[in-house]
């Protein structure tokens, strides 16, 4: 009411300038009224859907931390919140004092930040952290209480820094190339909390513990019952010891001793070895094999056992970059000794040998025979090709696996001559071509009667005729046979004939008989001294 009357006064009074002024002072008002409804509505809506919790926290007198996190099903944090520590000596924290205080960066959904604090007194602390603006629950959250004790962050004493392990060095030697001595921690000692020095003590005569240290390293964390091996190179001949500490704390001397080591480094120069002097040569003679020989000369060393040859072949030119056809080991010879192997060569061409040993301690370079040409066309006969592999003679092709000789066709394993066909393995068979009765059984096996005379030779008094062969025993004629109940006519008398008179017979048939006779016998003869002879 007062602004209006203030307004109607000044228009009545013709006062505008105070009337402009109230209304300026109306429309601030108005503004201010407004800027206030956007905030509290803003407050009302700006909550960024966020929601932070604590996951974790613990610590010890070293450090205490709490792990806050914003949670899976929250939206990102659209902006930083404030966090403190609280603590208090008794009682609860949040009855207690700020001692720290800081800032939770935005955290997306799910993710987590942890907080730290390096606590100064025994008690007990807590961590807080505030909510989103707008949050719709109580705004702040609290982590779980950690109690810290200093007292477990005190120094200890020197006297209770020992670990509990023992050293001691349980062997120890070595030799010019190298020394060396084992250290263990011993099996009812604690393992090793850390690591210790060693030393290497040198002297050339004398106590090394008077020496000088030449050497020096660490000997690693060992459990129980664990060693360890300590090396050196000696460089100079004497005596040397290994040194070593024992752990902080350790109630006894705190170091340890190992036992002297003499050293003669005279041992270790090398001895140069002896080696063969060897003299190698390859010959061929005679279209034979190749012959490799080898000598070690008698005022020479030993050659060991590894040495190998290799034989080369060229078809020209230089063999030493030819093709490796033979090789194999050599066995160990002797001062003054030699040894020969050969090999068959297939090819004509340029040969060579090569003698060598590698690995060991006797390695030698390669030995290389002269160089030697060998020309398998000059071990051929042009005169006789006869081939090894296949000996047959195109002059006399007789055949070593089937000897029937086409001029001389006897089979040795049926030696039946065309010509004389008498069987030597059966050479009772004299019958003549020409003459086929055999003078054994002179019978013709077709028809053993003679067409000229035709009485039987085994009853000369039964005078069959091949015109009527009836039988007189049996006079029954097949094609007139007799009637048993009627008696037969009597036979027919048969004309006699008489047998031939000496002087009468053709005399070839006895020279023949003969000359078969003479024949068989000499057969026989051959037959029975063969037999003897193969006796």
């Amino acid at each position: 009411m007062s602004l209006v009357l203030i307004l109607f006064m000044s228009q009545m009074l013709g006062m505008p300038q105070l009337a402009n002024a109230a209304g300026s002072s109306s429309q601030d008002e108005t503004v201010v009224v407004e800027d206030s409804k956007e905030k509290n509505s803003q407050k009302e809506t700006g909550w960024d859907k966020s929601s932070l919790e604590f996951i974790s926290s613990g610590g010890s007198c070293t450090q205490i931390t709490a792990t806050i996190k914003n949670g899976n099903d929250s939206r990102p944090m659209d902006g930083t919140v404030s966090y403190k520590v609280y603590f208090s000596e008794k009682g609860n924290p949040k009855d207690g004092t700020v001692v720290a205080a800081g800032t939770v960066p935005a955290l997306g959904t799910g993710n987590s930040h942890k907080l730290t604090y390096t606590p100064t007194q025994s008690g007990t602390y807590m961590f807080w952290a505030e909510q989103r603006e707008g949050h719709p629950g109580q705004g702040e959250l609290w982590s779980d209480g950690i109690t810290v004790d200093m007292a477990d962050c005190k120094e200890p004493d020197p006297e209770d820094e020992w670990d509990k392990s023992s050293l001691k060095f349980i062997s120890n030697g070595g030799s010019c190339e190298q020394i060396s001595a084992i250290v263990r921690n011993g099996a009812d000692s604690r393992p090793m909390a850390g690591a210790v020095s060693y030393k290497v003590y040198y002297i050339e005569n004398g106590n090394p513990k008077n020496g000088t240290v030449v050497h020096s390293g660490e000997i690693p964390a060992l459990g129980s019952g664990e060693s360890h091996t300590l090396t050196y190179t000696p460089e100079k001949s004497g005596v040397y010891m290994f040194w070593a500490e024992q752990r902080e704390g350790h109630p006894g001397q705190g170091e340890l001793w190992s036992g002297a080591i003499e050293v003669d480094l005279a041992e270790c120069e090398e001895v140069e070895p002896e080696y063969p002097n060897l003299s190698i040569a390859l010959s061929y003679e005679d279209c034979e094999a190749l012959t490799a020989t080898i000598k070690n000369d008698e005022e020479s060393g030993d050659m060991l056992a590894g040495a190998v040859y290799e034989i080369y072949w060229a078809a020209s030119g230089s063999a030493t970059q030819g093709t490796v056809v033979d090789s194999g080991p050599i066995e160990p010879l002797a001062a003054g000794g030699s040894t020969q192997f050969t090999y068959t060569p297939t090819e004509s061409g340029e040969y060579i040998l090569k003698v060598y040993q590698t690995g060991g301690t006797q390695e030698f370079d390669p030995i290389w025979s002269s160089q030697l040409t060998v020309d398998l066309t000059a071990c051929e006969d042009p005169e006789d090709p006869v081939d090894p592999e296949d000996p047959v003679d195109p002059e006399d092709p007789v055949d070593p696996e089937d000897p029937v000789d086409p001029e001389d066709p006897v089979d040795p394993e049926d030696p039946v001559d065309p010509e004389d066909p008498v069987d030597p393995e059966d050479p009772v068979d004299p019958v003549d071509p020409e003459d086929p009765v055999d003078p054994e059984d002179p019978e013709d096996p077709e028809d053993p009667v003679d067409p000229e005379d035709p009485v039987d030779p085994e009853d000369p008094e039964d005078p069959v005729d091949p015109e009527d062969p009836v039988d007189p025993e049996d006079p029954t004629d097949p094609e007139n046979p007799v009637n048993p109940n009627k008696p037969a006519d009597p036979p027919a008398k048969v004309p006699t004939k008489r047998l031939p008179k000496t002087g009468e017979t053709d005399p070839a048939l006895y020279y023949t008989t003969g000359l078969l006779f003479i024949i068989s016998g000499a057969f026989l003869w051959v037959k029975s001294r063969r037999r003897r002879l193969d006796m």
